[in-house]
């Protein structure tokens, strides 16, 4: 993934490593400071700082999840990242038109 930023080959592999686990030192830190009990992501990780927090959210087996869009209709949900499921609503929320539908 990281090769991908360098688009003139100005990035070695160094300095690409040392970046790397400098990110992986800083993230660390950060998500043993927050305890985070998840990962709530608005998409699927692109860039590898994202990837690298979902990979060590995985590791210490913090659930992940990130938002799902449908385009056909105004739809927002939320999906496992590890499992690909769907979290299912618990309760329907009650509105006028079911009650006007079975009138």
């Amino acid at each position: 993934m990281m090769d991908r930023l360098d688009l003139y080959g100005t990035f070695g592999r160094l300095d690409r490593e040392t970046s790397f686990h400098n990110l992986v030192i800083w993230n660390l830190k950060r998500i043993y400071i927050s305890q985070p009990d998840v990962l709530i992501a608005t998409e699927a990780p692109h860039d590898y700082a994202k990837y690298l927090i979902y990979e060590i959210c995985l590791f210490l087996n913090i659930p992940c999840y990130k938002f799902v869009n449908w385009v056909q209709l105004p739809l927002l949900f939320l999906q496992n990242m590890k499992s690909d499921k769907i979290l299912e609503k618990k309760e329907k929320i009650k509105n006028d038109f079911d009650s006007k539908m079975i009138e």
